[in-house]
């Protein structure tokens, strides 16, 4: 009998300190929090928030890609390239009667021709950090959007 309760015993103390590693993972991961020694529950609370934080920037950040695509499938239709990759008789037209009012209102005036313009967006680099980490600077920052 003596065996048996030693041995729970362990399992459970193998539990206990799987769950402290974990939740030291935790705290290591979410932005600093003002306690110095957080409870269990202020971890929990604030890794929850984190979590929403980062699916809401990553809402964001998808919502703003697909913008960027549909900017280039109109850059790609004003340029009569978007299933042939030829241009149209539709391209040498003005930009607004190729675009209709709204397209046209939401580039705004434009310097560049609208070719270079698409290049310049499929070509631009996309900067990241290296860890894929975003950037403290940066607006959408989930520690940024914690403190306040």
């Amino acid at each position: 009998m003596g065996a048996r309760k030693n041995t729970h015993k362990q399992a459970e103390q193998r539990r206990r300190d799987t769950l402290k590693q974990y939740f030291d993972d935790m705290r290591d991961i979410i932005p600093p929090m003002a306690e110095k020694m957080p409870s269990k529950i202020d971890i929990m609370r604030a890794a929850y928030e984190y979590v929403k934080v980062l699916k809401d920037a990553k809402a964001e950040q998808e919502a703003e890609m697909q913008a960027l695509r549909d900017h280039i499938k109109a850059l790609e239709k004003r340029l009569g390239t978007a299933e042939t990759g030829k241009p149209t008789s539709a391209a040498s037209g003005s930009a607004s009667s190729t675009m209709g009012d709204s397209s046209a209102s939401s580039l705004g005036d434009r310097t560049q021709s609208p070719r270079s313009e698409l290049e310049a967006c499929r070509l631009a680099p996309v900067e990241e950090d290296r860890d894929n980490q975003p950037k403290a600077s940066d607006p959408v920052h989930p520690a940024a959007a914690m403190e306040t």
